[in-house]
């Protein structure tokens, strides 16, 4: 039975590193988005809307 949990370990090794670095990858990705919408609301990123002109004619 150790022998067979031993080989099974071994099999899903790469799959369950895939996994964990998956899961990293999008706790990442939600980190870097929730930071990017606090510096949005903030103002320190210019928003991709146009400036309004207030002389218009």
């Amino acid at each position: 039975m150790a022998v067979f949990l031993f080989v099974l370990w071994l099999d899903l090794r790469p799959l369950i590193a895939a996994l964990v670095a998956a899961g990293l990858m999008l706790l990442l990705n939600v980190v870097i988005e929730a930071t990017l919408r606090r510096w949005a609301r903030a103002g320190k990123i210019a928003s991709d809307d146009p400036p309004e002109n207030p002389e218009k004619d």
